[in-house]
């Protein structure tokens, strides 16, 4: 069973600013996701990353990690701001999601689990 969830939505980020997500809880997923971002408008860089925790407290990036996935307003396979990354995690029993802006942007966010 697939599991989407709308993380942001037109969400505005500015420059050099970082956004995180709510935590979700993570202990039912099967470790197979896939992130779906829009930029809407605004130049620079997004950079996607996935934080895990077991305590709900302390999140953090699994060593040997890196971001799932970075996106420019003309990034993508049809240049439009548009991509859909598909990524896995270690076991956790939380996971929450941060967004990395070089630039002022308005974007969204779904992530799908399973």
């Amino acid at each position: 069973m697939v599991n989407v969830t709308n993380v942001f939505t037109f969400k505005a980020i500015a420059t050099d600013k970082q956004l995180v997500s709510q935590k979700y809880d993570n202990a039912h997923a099967e470790g197979y996701f896939s992130a779906q971002l829009t930029i809407h408008s605004g130049t620079g860089t997004l950079t996607l990353s996935a934080e895990l925790s077991n305590n709900g407290v302390d999140f953090m990036v699994p060593t040997g990690e890196s971001a799932i996935g970075s996106l420019t307003n003309v990034g993508g396979p049809d240049e439009n701001g548009k991509d859909i990354f598909e990524f896995s995690t270690i076991l956790s029993q939380y996971i929450r999601y941060k967004v990395v802006s070089t630039g002022n942007i308005v974007f969204s966010l779904w992530i799908a689990r399973q």
